[in-house]
């Protein structure tokens, strides 16, 4: 066996170059594809202690999940999260998922799950004990099918248009045409307590694309209601919130397709003169 192991993803350019390097040295390494056969936890340990590094600063933070599950949030204590899940709790009489990533000021319900091992666990804390939240899990696992869907729609659609997208295989961000970043965002609609609805959207910081797609869906969270392609340099905050009509500053921003951003992609052939 050789003196180097490589735990290898074959779509990551950082692991190719990493493998191409070691080659070059005249090594054949022994390559572990950790996506297909993934390491055990002992072995996990074992690999981080020969490391001599915290786990946390192993972690990718330029990627979804690192945000998704809070892994930014350890600002908090314990104690800390759990009274802003108290004061909440208070608030609203009861708890969701929703209710937790809808709230301002408040970690995300998937940094709740990480800390405390599970939502009903980080519940049990604050003497909330809910009735399965089947609605917000079906909505959760719409949306997870959802996304991709409309990415890789969106792929297609500059391909057809004669533009150039590359999307990375980690993040779904999208270059087009070697010019701009688009990352798109799906809002939930939530209805408040007056009949009104309302639509938070999430700007992945960490990716900083030129554009983010806001993807906003109907009441029901089944289906996109309509399409704000939001321009970095116009949008600077983490996060903004829509209502049903907003002003010209958001609503310059809507359409209701997606038209005009694969018309941005849009490459015109230019005839040689004879």
């Amino acid at each position: 066996m050789s003196a180097i192991t490589l735990y290898h993803n074959p779509e990551c350019g950082t692991s190719r170059n990493t493998l191409a390097l070691i080659r070059n040295s005249g090594v054949e390494p022994t390559i572990i594809h950790y996506l297909e056969t993934p390491p055990s936890r002992d072995e996990l340990v074992a690999l981080i202690a020969a490391m001599g590094m915290p786990v946390r600063d192993l972690l990718r933070k330029n990627v979804p999940p690192y945000e998704a599950l809070g892994l930014a949030e350890d600002r908090f204590s314990d104690d800390e999260l759990i009274e802003k899940l108290r004061s909440l709790y208070q608030r609203h009489g009861y708890l969701s998922g929703l209710i937790i990533d809808e709230a301002e000021g408040m970690p995300s319900s998937a940094a709740y799950a990480h800390r405390f091992g599970s939502l009903i666990r980080a519940y049990q804390t604050v003497g909330f004990t809910p009735d399965r939240d089947y609605q917000y899990l079906e909505v959760n696992q719409f949306l997870r099918r959802l996304h991709p869907e409309i990415v890789g729609q969106t792929e297609r659609m500059i391909a057809e248009v004669g533009g150039m997208v590359e999307r990375d295989p980690a993040t779904d961000l999208l270059t087009v045409n070697h010019e701009f970043t688009v990352s798109l965002v799906l809002a939930r609609c939530q209805l408040l307590d007056n009949g009104r609805r309302r639509w938070k959207v999430r700007f992945d910081t960490s990716l900083a694309p030129d554009i983010t797609v806001a993807v906003r869906l109907d009441q029901p969270n089944q289906a996109p209601l309509d399409y704000y392609l939001l321009p970095r340099l116009d949008f600077g905050l983490p996060r903004i919130s829509l209502a049903e009509h907003n002003g010209i500053e958001f609503e310059s921003y809507r359409f209701d397709s997606l038209d005009y951003l694969h018309g941005m992609a849009e490459r015109t052939r230019v005839r040689r003169a004879a």
